[in-house]
C-alpha cells in the first residue's frame, strides 16, 4: 500500500467516527439562536410596554441562557478533541461579538501553542501560535477600550479602526489556526503513515489536499523538520524561520485592513503607532519607543540556516522606533527583530500558559494581565 493511499484510508476512517459524534458546538449554536430571539422580542416588548414587566422577564430569561451558554463554552473551549468543530464555531461568531471573539482566538492560539510546544521538545524556542496568542491578547486590550490614550487621542477615528482591527484579527486566524490544527493532527497520525521528513513534495501534496493555502506549507514544514531534530541549535532556528514565514504571511494578509486605517486616522505615527505594544511575563516593548531588546541577541555569522539568514540579514540591529505600524516593512523588521532576539524568552511559556487557564466567555471579565519586568 503507497503512502498516499494509507494516509487517505485514514482519513476518510477520521471522517466517519466524527459524522457520528453529536457536535457540543450545536449546543452553544442553539443557545445563541435562543438568546438572539429573546433579544429581539424584548426590543418588541420595550415599544408596546411602558411598565416593562414584560422586557424585565424576558432579560431574566436571557441572563439565565447566558450563564448556562457560558459554561457551555468554557466545557467546549477545554476538549482539544473537539478544535475542529470550534474552530469553525470561531470562524462564524459574527464581527459585532468581536470581543467575546478576540478572547475566543487568543485562547485557541494558547492552546494550540502548547500542543505544538509538545511536538517540538524540549528546548524549543516559541512558535507562532505563541507569538499570535499574546499579539491577539494586547489587540483585545484595544479593541475592548483598555487602551485608554489611543481612545481619547484617536477619538472619533477609534471606531473605524477598532473595526479593522476586529476584521483584521478574525482573518488572520481564519487561514492560520486550521492549517496549525491540521498539522497537529497530522503529527499525532504520522505513527500510521510514516515519515515525511525527506519528502517536501510529499508532505506539500498532503498539506494542499487538506486545503491549506501554499503559503503556509513552508512555515509548517519547518517546524515539522524542527520536530524531526534532536540539534537544540538547528530546531530553534528552524523554529525562528517558521515563526518569521507564518508573521510575513499574517501581515501580508492584514495589509489591507492597515492601509484603510492609514487613510482613516491622520498622523497616525503620532495617533496609532505609540499605542502598539506587545507585553507578555517580564516583558514589555513598545512600537514607537523600543527596539526589541533583550538577553538574546544575534550574530548573523554564526546562524547556519542560510533561509533564515536571507530573511534577517537586512536588519539594522540600531534603528530605533517604527514610525508607522500600518508600513508592512516597519512592522515586519520589528515583528522579525522581537522573533531574533526574544523567542527563548520564558515569560512567553507562562504567559501562554496562563491565557490557555483562562475562560473564553463575554460573562468572565478575567483577562490576562502580563507579570510587568
Amino acid at each position: 500500500m503507497s503512502l498516499n493511499n494509507a494516509i487517505i484510508i485514514i482519513e476518510d476512517a477520521q471522517k466517519k467516527i466524527q459524522f457520528f459524534k453529536v457536535p457540543i458546538g450545536n449546543n452553544i449554536k442553539n443557545l445563541d439562536a435562543r438568546i438572539k430571539k429573546l433579544e429581539n422580542l424584548k426590543v418588541k416588548q420595550l415599544i408596546k410596554d411602558k411598565d416593562k414587566t414584560a422586557a424585565k422577564k424576558t432579560q431574566n430569561e436571557i441572563d439565565k441562557l447566558e450563564k448556562l451558554r457560558c459554561r457551555k463554552l468554557k466545557e467546549y473551549a477545554e476538549d482539544n478533541k473537539l478544535r475542529d468543530e470550534r474552530i469553525d464555531y470561531i470562524r462564524n461568531v459574527p464581527m459585532e461579538d468581536g470581543i467575546e471573539r478576540n478572547k475566543m482566538i487568543t485562547k485557541e492560539y494558547a492552546n494550540l501553542a502548547l500542543e505544538l510546544n509538545e511536538i517540538l521538545g524540549p528546548g524549543a524556542v516559541a512558535n507562532w501560535a505563541m507569538f499570535g496568542s499574546i499579539a491577539s491578547q494586547n489587540v483585545g486590550e484595544m479593541i475592548r477600550g483598555e487602551s485608554a490614550n489611543l481612545i481619547e487621542k484617536v477619538s472619533g477615528f477609534f471606531n473605524p479602526v477598532k473595526d479593522m482591527i476586529i476584521r483584521g484579527n478574525g482573518q488572520i486566524f481564519n487561514e492560520i489556526a486550521p492549517a496549525l490544527n491540521n498539522f497537529i493532527q497530522f503529527t499525532k497520525n504520522e505513527g500510521s503513515i510514516g515519515s515525511f521528513e525527506n519528502n517536501e513534495e510529499l508532505f506539500k501534496e498532503n498539506m494542499e489536499r487538506k486545503g491549506i493555502q501554499s503559503e503556509l506549507i513552508a512555515p509548517l514544514f519547518n517546524l515539522y523538520k524542527a520536530s524531526k531534530t534532536e540539534d537544540l541549535d538547528k530546531k530553534n532556528e528552524l523554529i525562528k524561520l517558521s515563526t518569521i514565514q507564518f508573521l510575513k504571511r499574517e501581515q501580508t494578509v492584514a495589509q489591507e485592513e492597515w492601509n484603510t486605517i492609514s487613510k482613516n486616522v491622520p498622523w497616525e505615527d503620532t495617533l496609532l503607532t505609540p499605542h502598539v505594544n506587545l507585553n507578555w511575563d517580564g516583558y514589555h516593548a513598545n512600537a514607537k519607543k523600543d527596539v526589541p531588546n533583550g538577553n538574546t541577541s544575534f550574530n548573523l555569522a554564526e546562524i547556519k540556516n542560510e533561509e533564515l539568514k536571507k530573511e534577517i540579514d537586512y536588519l539594522d540591529k540600531n534603528k530605533e522606533e517604527v514610525k508607522y505600524w500600518t508600513s508592512f516593512d516597519d512592522r515586519m523588521h520589528w515583528l522579525k527583530m522581537t522573533v531574533m532576539k526574544q523567542s527563548d524568552h520564558h515569560g512567553l511559556i507562562t504567559s501562554t500558559q496562563r491565557i490557555a487557564d483562562m475562560s473564553p466567555c463575554k460573562l468572565d471579565s478575567d483577562v490576562y494581565s502580563p507579570v510587568k519586568p
